[in-house]
């Protein structure tokens, strides 16, 4: 996630007005990313997800994300201290994506087009449960599906670049984390050792159709072969 969001300044405004329901000038603004780590008076360290800054006519915004997989009960929620040392209570509204809940359309309506790869994420349960199978039927399927995402999520990302979207990079960034993912997700299983390799086989046939059309992305070719390679030499 923290990958993803490491999305061109465009991008990542365009995202953070979506969640935040905010209007962040995209030409204007000013986005820093600040510290997540903090000491309380304890000694312990507090580690949140990410912490940006948003300038905009001069007016500092403090967003503040966090990432869960799980409702664990210790999502960080920063306490603020006045200038005397004391506490200060502040009421929060905290926005809440159920990210289960947004399909690709959603994704790309609410301009949140860096999240995109994370729908292989959904299929954590079949993912799981047909792991122990022997080239089953479901198993099968299940691939044909995960292919058929990768294929359909790279057309996507080129297709938003070219549209002007999301900037330069930003697309190749969408694929290799959609690429890294499904390798995570396939050693975390131990689903098959044949989707390694299948998935690239699609990358590859993906880049080669749109060179072949004449609308291939320079700026990807070298990262996503190189990926492909990857994919490979790990199978």
């Amino acid at each position: 996630m923290k990958y993803l969001f490491g999305v061109s300044k465009e991008t990542l405004i365009n995202m953070l007005n979506s969640l935040f329901k905010q209007n962040f000038s995209v030409d204007n603004a000013t986005i820093i990313q600040t510290n997540s780590e903090f000491v309380d008076e304890s000694f312990d360290i507090i580690r949140g997800d990410l912490f940006y800054v948003v300038l905009d006519e001069s007016k500092p915004y403090h967003l503040h994300i966090e990432l869960q997989t799980r409702p664990d009960g210790h999502m960080a929620i920063l306490v603020d201290i006045k200038d005397d040392g004391s506490e200060e209570v502040i009421r929060r509204i905290v926005p809440v994506v159920k990210y289960w809940e947004l399909t690709e359309k959603d994704l790309i309506e609410r301009q949140l087009y860096p999240l995109l790869p994370l729908q292989i994420f959904l299929l954590r349960g079949e993912l799981k449960k047909y792991a122990k199978e022997k080239d089953s039927e479901n198993k099968r399927q299940l691939i044909q599906q995960i292919k058929e995402l990768t294929e359909k999520i790279i057309v996507e990302a080129k297709n938003l670049a070219e549209a002007g979207k999301i900037s330069e990079g930003d697309d190749d960034r969408i694929v290799t984390a959609l690429g890294k993912l499904i390798k995570y997700l396939n050693e975390q299983y131990n689903f098959d050792e044949k989707l390694d390799k299948e998935v690239g086989t699609v990358i590859e046939s993906v880049f080669t159709t749109l060179e072949r059309n004449g609308t291939f992305i320079i700026l990807l070719k070298s990262s996503i072969l190189q990926f492909c390679r990857l994919f490979v030499a790990y199978s």
